[in-house]
């Protein structure tokens, strides 16, 4: 497993496997399932929601 934050996007990716994805859904927002070819999860996306410390009046 591999974790890889990008603070560009505020988002992370957690690797799976070795495999490449192929397929992407979106279950809730923000959260994205990549499969390989046989339909096997082998990696997830995460974005994250801002901080109310972002806002601003």
């Amino acid at each position: 497993m591999k974790l890889t934050y990008r603070s560009d996007t505020d988002s992370l990716y957690i690797d799976l496997a070795e495999r490449p994805g192929l397929e992407s859904r979106e279950v809730p927002e923000g959260v994205v399932l990549d499969y390989d070819s046989s339909g096997r999860l082998t990696g997830t996306i995460s974005t994250m929601p801002p901080t109310r410390s972002n806002y601003r009046n």
